[in-house]
């Protein structure tokens, strides 16, 4: 049995860079970048930073400023 065979179900729509710049109330600041989409957005708190995410592989935009 040739145990070299690896699936990969993962897709490439999904690739983000994510720069946190500040960490105040408990929570993190900064920039996220999708790759894919060849956009970015400033965040201002972790749980805004994963519906940006979120919106990103739901829809395949977000309203953020171009690169």
């Amino acid at each position: 049995m040739d145990e070299s065979i690896h699936i990969d179900n993962r897709t490439t729509k999904g690739t983000f860079i994510i720069e946190v710049t500040d960490q105040a109330n408990a929570s993190w600041q900064g920039r996220v970048t999708w790759v894919n989409g060849k956009q970015k957005q400033h965040f201002r708190s972790t749980l805004e930073l994963i519906k940006m995410i979120d919106a990103a592989l739901e829809t395949d935009t977000i309203e953020i400023e171009s690169l």
